[in-house]
């Protein structure tokens, strides 16, 4: 990698972001019900992280294209995050509490589509390596999830605020570090592509669809995992570890993905990537009382989350022009991290108390639907990719 590429920053503010993810993600669920939420209400709130992805992402990467000031927006996004759930702290009513959650996560999510914009412009020819850095992230996600265990068996869940808040500050003291990424040349500018031109064809949309439906079929993962768990006697120390296990083999395969997209179609490791889900699921449902099976279900987390992900980043960078990167980075995140968690938790929460690891079975045909969709509008070809 070139010594030109800021590593260790850009790697540092991975690893801060993902670490307060990783306390909060798993955790949440179990910090609103200590609170006495019912299972609608914490449906409603974990939602809500992924409601703002919907709007934060487009808006700020609209922001970002049009001014082409994306280190301001990250670094503004982050701190105003970070002063806003400070407020957590103040009032715990559910009224309150969803005012916070709204608040710090648009401004939370208004960061990562622009910062993997601007971690592919540092890496410029070598954007395949992406992956490697963004490994530090998922490793402070594990980090986090194994630490934060611990601290709250000892600590109990009120701490799980605590936590957050501080990871937030440090995430929020890095990006002032880094240099401008380099600016779009003027033969960059000359084979620019609007972004509506791009957006219409079919195998982008094809896409952000199966993207919506993978992300669909994780919310029964994301929001209930470690509430059922629980419930089956798992003590938090193993459930911290059980996340740690799924975000580790994330971690692994993310250090590998650069020769996985150097060797294979973006198509192929798309279908990996659902395939996997749809299995992982079934697996979780039916043996989430056996834990070396349940063990391994957590390591098709590799496939699901970081061989799909890198691939549909790496879709995105080669189809869209440099120009319209901020905002079609944020449609994939809003489409998938967005719609797609936040429809699903909502839908989860209503219906948990009913069905419970049912929903389960009912995430793998989803994940399903989205490989269908990839099978039928995605060439094989990379440079044929765009067309549809």
């Amino acid at each position: 990698m070139s010594a030109n590429v800021p590593y260790w920053r850009l790697a540092s503010f991975y690893f801060c972001y993902y670490f307060a993810f990783g306390v909060w993600l798993p955790f949440s669920a179990l910090y609103f019900a200590n609170k006495g939420f019912a299972a609608q209400d914490i449906g409603i709130l974990v939602g809500m992280t992924s409601v703002t992805r919907i709007i934060a992402p487009n808006l700020w990467g609209w922001l970002a294209d049009k001014t082409q000031r994306r280190m301001l927006i990250v670094r503004m996004g982050i701190l105003n995050s970070s002063i806003v759930f400070l407020f957590m702290f103040l009032d715990q009513s559910m009224a309150s509490m969803l005012v916070v959650v709204i608040g710090f996560t648009f401004f939370l999510n208004s960061v990562m589509s622009q910062f993997n914009v601007m971690t592919m412009r540092y890496l410029g020819d070598q954007a395949t390596q992406y992956g490697r850095i963004r490994a530090w992230g998922s490793f402070g996600f594990v980090v986090a999830v194994v630490v934060s265990g611990a601290i709250l068996d000892k600590f109990g869940i009120e701490a799980v605020p605590v936590i957050v808040v501080t990871a937030l500050f440090l995430a929020a003291s890095i990006p002032w570090a880094l240099p401008e990424p380099p600016a779009e040349s003027a033969e960059e500018k000359a084979r620019s592509s609007s972004f509506w031109s791009t957006i219409k064809q079919k195998p982008v949309i094809a896409l952000l669809f199966a993207a919506f439906a993978l992300e669909v079929s994780h919310a029964p993962y994301y929001t209930f995992f470690s509430i059922h768990m629980e419930s089956l006697g798992y003590q938090r120390l193993a459930i911290g570890v059980l996340w740690g296990v799924a975000v580790m083999a994330e971690v692994w395969m993310l250090t590998q993905t650069h020769k996985l997209l150097q060797r294979y179609a973006v198509k192929s490791l798309l279908l990996v990537g659902l395939l996997s889900a749809t299995l992982r699921w079934v697996v979780t449902a039916y043996f989430s009382d056996v834990l070396l099976i349940l063990v391994a279900a957590q390591l098709l987390h590799a496939m699901t989350f970081a061989v799909f992900h890198s691939a549909s980043v790496e879709y995105i960078r080669q189809v869209f022009s440099y120009r319209a990167q901020g905002t079609a980075q944020a449609v994939l995140s809003a489409s998938s991290y967005g719609a797609g968690m936040a429809i699903g938790s909502l839908v989860v929460g209503m219906f948990w108390e009913e069905i419970g690891i049912v929903s389960f079975y009912w995430a793998a045909i989803i994940s399903s639907l989205g490989a269908l969709l990839i099978w039928y509008y995605l060439p094989f070809n990379k440079k044929d990719m765009s067309n549809g």
